[in-house]
């Protein structure tokens, strides 16, 4: 598993003309892949990678975001993370456009 995954965030890594959007990555949790998540942060703040934005769905309780809630992501700076706001969840900015 692991050297499947190491394949892949290589390939991912070398993908500088395109932003990477990364949804779903319960798998990484899941197998244990904390290397694996780390390569693509430590890439994405070096800059020799492309920009890349992982989805990580969470309570907005003020604790670390984490996949699935085991494995931490480390996104030690607040910058490093977007909280949306509920209205924006609850889709109320289509709802008010709504006769």
């Amino acid at each position: 598993m692991r050297q499947a995954t190491d394949g892949v965030v290589t390939d991912l890594l070398k993908r500088r003309e395109q932003t990477l959007v990364l949804a779903w990555p319960g798998a990484l949790a899941r197998y244990g892949l904390a290397g694996a998540l780390a390569r693509i942060v430590d890439g994405a703040e070096r800059g020799d990678a492309p920009a890349i934005l992982l989805v990580v769905p969470s309570h907005a309780d003020g604790t670390a975001p984490s996949i699935n809630g085991r494995l931490p992501v480390p996104a030690p700076l607040p910058s490093q993370r977007l909280v949306m706001p509920d209205a924006w969840l609850a889709n109320a900015h289509k709802a008010a456009e709504t006769p």
